[in-house]
């Protein structure tokens, strides 16, 4: 019976297991397969089971006691025995968990191609991170320098215009998102200013505080999501899609992808290709080292995706979305909302 599953099919390992009984999947086993079939439970399996940091992930791929567990409980559930010699379910992936597994896949999976299940998108996206990282650094430099220079401009009043008028992307910037001008910037802007003084800081830590969110990694933030009732939808139908966020912070304490907490970026946080399906587009690299600034209000600071156009000044202060919309909107004349 051939494989159809996207995430199966053409898989050397699984093509193996349905035919030979000494490449069948076992507890102990390492690599892609295992990292597939991890994906593949926590799809199909309601409630989907924990598997332990240790085991679960791109870099762990490790079939350990949890991922035992999971396999029993799955084949448990589907009387996936061999009676001919055994009476029980053993913790073997072999050819009739395969097809088990393949199946119910293949109905979570839909028909829109998904590139969030390859195993290899986490190092795609940890390579693309990596790269996009030192703009990251200009974001905060050339915010940093407008609005200083956007100051002196209204220190000194009448005969500051030249300042101001070289820099109108700050200006109109910190009017749009944090309602400051000539009135009120003494009282928010070297509060602003200090602000990102405070990100150029975390600047040391930043990649090492951030980690790709692979499909695993996006499975488990789902079900965190669902337990706590919240709104966030990491994957919809066990699929990535349009909703699925770019970048994450918000995975609660008790996850068990982690410790540490980290940033998380998606496998949709990649290079614009209009060839990809809708989801996966991608996006320019401004958007990229801007979400990279937007996580790290999130991580470092607690800030919140509240909209500033509906904010009082003082509450601006504490919305991720104005230092975000600020840094963009002053280094590449983007204007974003």
């Amino acid at each position: 019976m051939p494989l159809t599953s996207r995430m199966f099919k053409g898989d050397p390992a699984f093509e193996a297991a349905l035919v030979n009984d000494k490449a069948h999947i076992t507890p102990g086993s390492t690599g892609n397969q295992v990292w597939k079939i991890q994906a593949a439970l926590m799809m199909v399996m309601d409630p989907p089971p924990r598997i332990a940091a240790n085991e679960l992930g791109a870099k762990a791929k490790f079939y350990g006691s949890s991922t035992t567990a999971a396999v029993l409980r799955f084949k448990r559930d589907r009387q996936i025995i061999n009676y001919t010699y055994e009476d029980d379910v053993d913790p073997i992936v072999g050819k009739m968990t395969v097809v088990q597994l393949d199946k119910e896949l293949k109905k979570k999976e839909g028909d829109v191609p998904s590139p969030g299940y390859d195993p290899g998108e986490s190092d795609r996206i940890q390579a693309l991170l990596d790269r996009d990282r030192p703009g990251v650094r200009i974001l905060i430099d050339n915010t940093l320098n407008a609005l200083q220079k956007v100051k002196e401009g209204f220190d000194k009043g009448a005969s500051g215009a030249a300042l101001l008028g070289a820099n109108p992307q700050a200006v109109s910037g910190l009017a749009r998102v944090f309602h400051v001008g000539p009135q009120n910037y003494q009282q928010f802007l070297p509060a602003i200013i200090d602000q990102y003084g405070e990100y150029k800081k975390r600047l040391a830590t930043l990649a090492a505080n951030q980690s790709s969110a692979d499909f695993l990694v996006l499975v488990q933030a789902q079900i965190q999501s669902n337990r706590n009732s919240s709104n966030e939808v990491y994957l919809e139908g066990g699929q990535i899609t349009g909703k699925t966020p770019l970048g994450f912070s918000e995975l609660t304490s008790d996850t068990p992808i982690r410790p540490p907490r980290k940033m998380y970026f998606t496998p949709r946080y990649r290079e614009f290709d209009p060839a990809n399906p809708p989801a996966f587009t991608g996006f320019p690299q401004t958007i990229r080292q801007g979400q990279q600034l937007h996580e790290m209000g999130h991580y470092h600071f607690g800030f919140v995706d509240s909209n500033p156009r509906s904010l009082a000044t003082q509450d601006c202060l504490k919305s991720n979305l104005s230092f975000h919309w600020l840094a963009v909107q002053i280094t590449f004349s983007i204007v974003l909302s």
